[in-house]
């Protein structure tokens, strides 16, 4: 990734009729990268450098007495430094009081600001990472259920200098519902009612049935958080049913499930009981 960076030249030599501005290569070898030829010209851009990374100038003026050109002594080495690219990040996972944090590697970064977005306008930092080669962060003690927004920047410093790359987009992220808590509250002899605790911030819950050999069945999707009961019908009588509830929240068009509850087993009752007196004769 290439980028600008300007070096300013403090002080205009009034009998100069331009300036030098060289480049470090290394080995000892300054190479030249402009010929300024005005003496009133105090800035110059220099393009195409890599991200991240510093460069040692350094500058003279010049003045012509007919062809024959004088240089003043340099000027100290100037030191640059071009700031990092903008990062790139996305949330990589999530539990009920967690969410991960995932970015790309920076070119040429010392590290990388986390904040999170508080309200009105507000952004608090959440970590400084002083290892450019973390590229994951673990945000804990969240609410189950709930959204939160972060963003990036890398920072590479120059002496006791922070010079910051652009922040990344906003990354949305969110927490799963909690484990749901369930139990069968009543029964008939052709039903069972299950119910569970209310999860905050779901926004329903699914419903499963055990059918043998390690499989489980969709009973019911209820697209509702705050629902808390649910009646399966039209069972058998005085049979025995197992079941396992789990929340979910969506983030998007994206569903991110809480854990199932234990298993509910539930029975329905006999069946009624139906019966008759016949009379009798003796002899």
């Amino acid at each position: 990734y290439k980028v600008g960076m300007v070096i300013f030249i403090i002080h205009i030599v009034d009998d100069a009729e331009g300036y030098i501005i060289e480049d470090y290569v290394g080995n000892g070898v300054w190479e030249r990268v402009a010929k300024i030829s005005s003496k009133t010209k105090n800035s110059y851009v220099i393009t195409e450098l890599e991200s991240g990374t510093s460069n040692n100038y350094r500058l003279k003026a010049y003045k012509f007495h007919g062809t024959v050109a004088y240089f003043s002594n340099y000027t100290d080495t100037l030191t640059a430094i071009t700031k990092p690219t903008k990062a790139s990040g996305k949330m990589t996972a999530n539990t009920p009081t967690t969410v991960t944090i995932g970015w790309n590697t920076v070119t040429g970064a010392d590290g990388y600001i986390i904040e999170e977005y508080v309200g009105n306008g507000v952004w608090e930092r959440v970590a400084k990472i002083s290892n450019e080669k973390t590229t994951q962060y673990k945000v804990t003690g969240l609410a189950s259920g709930s959204t939160h927004k972060y963003r990036i920047k890398a920072y590479k410093f120059l002496g006791t200098v922070a010079y910051f790359g652009a922040y990344s987009d906003t990354i949305t992220t969110i927490t799963k519902p909690e484990k749901a808590t369930g139990k069968m509250t009543t029964n008939t002899a052709s039903s069972v009612t299950l119910s569970w605790d209310k999860i905050i911030g779901a926004d329903g819950y699914i419903i499963e049935e055990y059918a043998g050999n390690g499989e489980w069945t969709r009973v019911k999707k209820i697209s509702d958080g705050t629902t808390t009961q649910y009646t399966v019908t039209n069972l058998a009588s005085g049979s025995t049913h197992k079941y396992r509830i789990k929340s979910y929240k969506f983030h998007g068009t994206v569903a991110y499930f809480g854990a199932y509850s234990d298993t509910i087993t539930a029975v329905t009752k006999p069946a009624q009981v139906s019966g008759r007196v016949e009379e009798t004769t003796s002899d």
